[in-house]
């Protein structure tokens, strides 16, 4: 609770981070329950323990748990005094507030503090101030979280300040919007939901240097390759993974199992985040906080492809260009498009790809593949007006990410209230049996293929040492 009052004071220099209604209900509930909680401690256990509360021990801007823990230490040297009664009737009470404090920490607050008290903390039979302690230290470890708005939150704020003095044009604001809807495309996410502080953790490690590479018969290429000369099992969903025995028992879907001595898990973070796969014993809790402290991203893809080259006049030899959005509001929707090679471009046609982003790529689902192209070619007509009669595309596709339920997801990105350790508990061996790969495994090249393949690599070896 101690963070609870921190945050609450620290709220106040970056308010954006804690616009929840939610955080003052339930601060304001906190208090009127330690608020009641003194006034019993002050009058019914006086009279047995010679050490009360202050009378300010509870108060909003001074609470901390250290003094509580004072308290309890003086208590225990007298602890013959607590098996009076009214400690009985202290402690019922105490437990009744507490377990209401928890259903509002794991419900309420969770958005907001990822790190929920235990079911069984505050417990009649084996309650103690150290185990409140206990989770105080957990969360103290990830305060300075708490401290720093979203990556949408501080953006916005400079735009605006800039705006309102004068030192932003509109024109140039257009183009910042144009630049964010980039940077989303690289997060994977809303601004409003990366983390200020660890969006580019990443970037503190030495990167790949040089262009990207285009794979123009797409991903499969890569995986027929790697996958020569082993048993590969297509179209197959696996629902449970035991690791309870000396071998390992995968359950398909069609309930017939595999046995092994080993299990990589290479599935996206969304699949981990919905427990499609059931795990025997369950995760780690350790490893279940960091799947879900992580964000998972989505950006969809769109394909157009077209009889002629209608881009080349202006584009040239460029490989992309781009599309200044009219307004925030059109951020994300087809910022970029990039030139794809093919090896059928023999006859002069040619493919365009596209990414929508952001909170668009959300909006995305609630249209059909007809008016996302539509919306497509308007801005097209845009930035080729000499071109009268643009081409209708031949052949089109939406990639439509977010209704895949075996994907679901583009790549991850580090959420507010988020740090990098996820990455490398998601990463952590279990038993040395369960193995973790992909790219939300990967905390120096998280989001790209690079990271997932290099995941693997990894854990390959881990195997063939262990």
């Amino acid at each position: 609770m101690n963070q609870q009052m921190k945050v609450q004071v620290e709220r106040q220099k970056f308010r954006a981070e804690f616009y929840y209604p939610v955080i003052d209900h339930a601060l304001k509930f906190v208090n009127e329950r330690f608020q009641q909680m003194t006034h019993v401690f002050n009058t019914e256990l006086e009279p047995a323990v010679w050490w009360p509360c202050p009378a300010d021990l509870f108060n909003t801007n001074s609470f901390h748990m250290n003094q509580q823990m004072k308290v309890q230490v003086e208590r225990q040297k007298f602890r013959a005094e607590f098996y009076y009664p009214v400690i009985d009737h202290a402690l019922k009470f105490v437990n009744e507030r507490f377990q209401q404090m928890t259903h509002v920490f794991n419900t309420e607050l969770e958005p907001a503090v990822w790190w929920p008290c235990p079911a069984d903390l505050f417990n009649t039979n084996s309650f103690h101030m150290n185990q409140q302690m206990k989770v105080q230290v957990e969360r103290q470890k990830f305060r300075a979280e708490f401290y720093y708005p979203s990556t949408g939150d501080k953006l916005l704020e400079l735009l605006s300040q800039g705006v309102s003095n004068g030192s932003i044009t509109q024109e140039e604001e257009r183009i910042m919007q144009f630049h964010l809807a980039n940077l989303e495309f690289s997060c994977g996410s809303d601004l409003f939901q990366v983390s200020a502080r660890n969006w580019d953790q990443n970037e503190e490690f030495p990167q790949f240097a040089g262009g990207h590479c285009m794979l123009s018969d797409g991903y499969e290429e890569l995986i027929i390759r790697l996958s020569h000369n082993l048993s590969a099992l297509l179209n197959t969903i696996v629902t449970k993974v035991d690791y309870s025995e000396s071998e390992i028992v995968v359950t398909l879907a069609d309930e017939s199992t595999r046995v092994c001595d080993k299990v990589i898990i290479a599935v996206p973070l969304s699949v981990l985040k919905k427990d499609s796969i059931q795990f025997v014993p369950p995760l780690p809790h350790r490893k279940l906080t960091a799947i879900n402290s992580l964000g998972a991203g989505l950006v969809e893809k769109v394909a157009l492809k077209f009889e002629y080259r209608f881009w080349e006049k202006k584009t040239g030899k460029q490989d992309f260009f781009g599309h200044v959005p009219s307004s925030a509001e059109d951020r994300g929707l087809f910022s970029v498009f990039y030139i794809i090679p093919t090896r059928s471009d023999t006859n002069g046609g040619g493919v365009l790809m596209t990414v929508v982003t952001g909170q668009s790529a959300w909006l995305l689902q609630d249209m059909k593949d007809e008016e996302v192209i539509n919306r497509c070619m308007s801005v097209l007509t845009k930035i080729f007006p000499d071109e009268p009669h643009l081409p209708w595309p031949s052949y089109y596709f939406v990639s439509r990410w977010s209704g895949k339920k075996h994907i679901n997801m583009a790549y991850s990105f580090v959420k507010t209230g988020c740090n990098e350790d996820a990455y490398d508990i998601i990463a952590e061996t279990i038993s040395n049996k369960v193995f973790f790969a992909g790219e939300a495994t990967n905390r120096m090249f998280p989001q790209t293929v690079t990271g997932a393949y290099l995941s693997g690599i990894r854990e390959a070896c881990k195997i063939v040492s262990s």
